[in-house]
């Protein structure tokens, strides 16, 4: 493990996000917008919930295996006498009674709880940074299960983040035109969730 893991992974994370936002933006500018292009759009925040889920593991997973530091500075020692992050993985993935589950890395407190069990050493930055700032994740989550599944429950859960506001459905069109707090800041909603995301992952590595 080297120790500028922490920097190392913040540092895709960030590069997937423009990315990500860039093909977006360039996606919704077009004129007309064909049904291809929704579909496009719509993966893009898939996709952008699934990198916010993988970094999410590799925070616990770099913390787990130690011999890193993190962006402020503090060396940590591993936590765990394993010999990989395959093994890490495995341990997270085991309940008490040795049953598999499914662990939804992108949610905050699935991924805090798994923090705790394998007793890393920042568990206390990391729960502070992703319980204090979740409201991008789970919105996020929110829309992604819609555009992935179109069931009445995602549908509703989706709905429910009122960022489709001149919608009767989720319009993916509508996250590059902004909404309540991006029409304050003059950024599009698609914006907003992915600074949010970023300042939480700094904060979480530090």
């Amino acid at each position: 493990m080297r120790s500028s893991a922490f920097k190392d992974s913040l540092r895709r994370f960030q590069l997937e996000n423009l990315w990500l936002k860039e093909h977006f933006l360039s996606t919704a500018a077009q004129s007309p917008k064909d049904e291809r292009a929704r579909l496009s759009a719509e993966m893009a925040i898939i996709r952008l919930h699934d990198a916010w889920s993988r970094y999410c593991r590799e925070l616990v997973v770099i913390s787990a295996l130690g011999r890193a530091y993190t962006l402020g500075g503090n060396y940590l020692k591993p936590t765990c006498n394993v010999r990989g992050r395959g093994e890490i993985v495995r341990r997270a993935i085991t309940t008490p009674s040795g049953k598999m589950r499914w662990i939804k890395w992108g949610n905050a407190a699935e991924c805090i709880e798994v923090g705790a069990r394998l007793n890393i050493s920042n568990l206390s930055t990391i729960a502070a940074a992703l319980g204090a700032n979740n409201t991008a994740s789970e919105e996020i989550r929110s829309v992604r299960n819609f555009f992935a599944h179109r069931s009445r429950g995602t549908y509703e859960m989706a709905m429910q983040t009122s960022r489709f506001p001149a919608s009767l459905r989720p319009d993916v069109w509508e996250l590059a035109i902004g909404g309540l707090p991006a029409g304050a800041t003059g950024l599009t909603t698609i914006e907003v969730w992915i600074d949010n995301l970023e300042a939480t992952a700094e904060a979480a590595a530090q």
